[in-house]
């Protein structure tokens, strides 16, 4: 018999591989790991069974906003994102997770977590494309990210993902 509490479970461990200290590093705040860690354990996932994927993107900003005031320091909108990013990716690659809450129905509106090195090779490759550099967002780190920023990147990433015929979420592992 499989333990009651066996999704809960998985979600904390889900979480607590997903943030790593190098995950949210140089930010200059004490405890964000844990608190990170802590806020995604205890996320309410059930929505997700059933919200179209065009619905995840408010979703996602509304996790992004309430870990933000958890971390109670100054404006860490970008690593709040990226936590929540992060985790979501690794949530949709435990076949429990997945399962439980139907994530694979949401692959394809999945961010790809955004640090200096994703970054730079989405704006590198967007202006090979023939980007002009003023229609560019300026990137400076995860700690200055803010939303209009990120939905630029995010929209050069899609692209990206959709001609390597690959989800946006885990662009990073091949780049």
């Amino acid at each position: 018999m499989q333990d009651p509490d066996h999704l809960r479970k998985m979600q904390r461990y889900a979480a607590e591989v997903a943030i790593t200290p190098s995950a949210l590093r140089n930010l200059g705040a004490k405890g964000l790991v844990r608190t990170a860690q802590k806020f995604l354990a205890a996320i309410k996932l059930e929505a997700l069974r059933t919200i179209d994927p065009s619905g995840y993107s408010g979703w996602l900003s509304h996790q992004t906003e309430d870990l933000m005031k958890e971390f109670g320091v100054g404006d860490l909108w970008g690593p709040a994102r990226k936590a929540v990013n992060i985790f979501m990716v690794m949530a949709s690659l435990n076949r429990f997770l997945c399962a439980a809450y139907a994530l694979d129905r949401l692959e394809d509106a999945f961010e790809v977590p955004l640090d200096n090195y994703v970054a730079r090779t989405v704006l590198a490759r967007a202006k090979k494309k023939g980007l002009s550099h003023d229609e560019l967002p300026r990137w400076s780190n995860i700690k200055q990210l803010d939303p209009k920023t990120s939905e630029k990147l995010q929209e050069f990433a899609a692209a990206m993902a959709k001609e390597w015929e690959i989800p946006r979420g885990r662009l990073d592992v091949v780049i």
